[in-house]
């Protein structure tokens, strides 16, 4: 009985130590794409006319964060409808959350691209 619980431990142990490797991840969008598209949604996002009308929504909605959130959505497809329509996606809430991932897959190995994500989070 000993000897067989101590073989049973060491071969778990030796199935523990394999590893698995991954696939690469399949990105829908190259870096250098990521940085354009981030470029033209912090242009987007700091004109006066987006702003002002972010303004607007955030006094309408009382400064309540989900009140806000709530209306914001639409309206972002509408700041991104030319984006979305050059790079082939539906405008809708749906296309632009998949568009979104797309950008948001280079977040953690490109600091250029989490800080470009913030700067864009603040302008909204």
């Amino acid at each position: 009985p000993l000897s067989s619980s101590s073989s049973s431990s060491s071969s778990s142990s030796s199935a523990s130590s394999v590893k698995v490797s991954k696939p690469p991840l399949k990105r829908r969008f190259d870096l250098e794409t990521v940085l354009k598209i981030q470029k033209e949604q912090l242009r987007l996002f700091s004109s006066e006319k987006v702003q002002t009308e972010l303004n607007a929504m955030r006094i309408s909605a009382d400064f309540e964060e989900q009140r806000f959130l709530y209306r914001v959505r639409s309206y972002k497809v509408e700041v991104h409808e030319s984006l979305l329509k050059e790079y082939n996606f539906e405008c809708t809430q749906a296309g632009l959350s998949l568009f979104e991932r797309g950008i948001a897959a280079h977040m953690a190995d490109h600091e250029e691209v989490s800080s470009n994500m913030k700067a864009i989070a603040k302008l909204i």
